[in-house]
């Protein structure tokens, strides 16, 4: 099928106490295929999917970089995670997309002929779309100014994201972007707390 056929068919709702925007794919879906809103954010266009086992999609013809979140993508051999040590594009060099045995879960970002080549102003960062409002950007400092002083001279934003969950209601992963301006260093993480409703793993 191509994906310009499709009506946004993913429910969205933005009461997370975390902040963003909710996104519900039914990953035990065998049928129709799952596809969210779009956002623009720098002129790139955002969506995630959810193709059902063995399923294709046709892809538009532009530049596309798709991020494998759940499942496989079986005509590349592309799963969630590279080969240790391996270095792996997300760039599609096709523009069919075929679905493993699991399904696919997917983040696909498209580059749009409004793409900019430099960021000179978080203002250009601005998304738009559905409830875009919901994706707001902070920096560094305002969100982690009680914890530590490290990031008060750093240009480094970050923006509520989308909160990808399954039929359940449970979370399957979290999608946020940030930036990190010039001279900037985002510093060591420690992400080793249990995790927890406001603070889930990370990886």
């Amino acid at each position: 099928m191509k994906i310009k056929e499709i009506v946004p068919n993913v429910s969205t709702d933005t009461g997370n106490p975390r902040g963003g925007i909710d996104l519900c794919f039914d990953l035990t879906a065998h049928e129709t295929i799952q596809l969210s809103e779009a956002w623009t954010i720098a002129g790139w266009k955002v969506r995630f999917v959810f193709l059902p086992p063995y399923q294709t999609l046709e892809l538009e013809s532009e530049n596309h970089y798709l991020k494998v979140i759940v499942g496989d993508m079986a005509n590349l051999g592309r799963g969630c995670f590279a080969e240790n040590y391996a270095v792996r594009t997300t760039r599609l060099e096709k523009t069919g997309v075929l679905a493993g045995s699991q399904g696919l879960l997917c983040a696909l970002l498209t580059e749009t002929s409004d793409s900019l080549t430099n960021i000179h102003n978080m203002s250009d960062c601005a998304f738009a779309g559905p409830m875009a409002q919901h994706l707001k950007w902070k920096s560094f400092k305002e969100r982690f100014g009680a914890f530590t002083d490290y990031f008060e001279q750093f240009d480094n934003h970050m923006a509520d994201g989308f909160h990808l969950l399954d039929s359940e209601q449970s979370e399957i992963t979290y999608v946020n972007f940030w930036t990190c301006g010039k001279n900037g260093d985002v510093s060591t993480h420690n992400h080793a707390q249990d995790p927890s409703l406001a603070r889930p793993a990370f990886a």
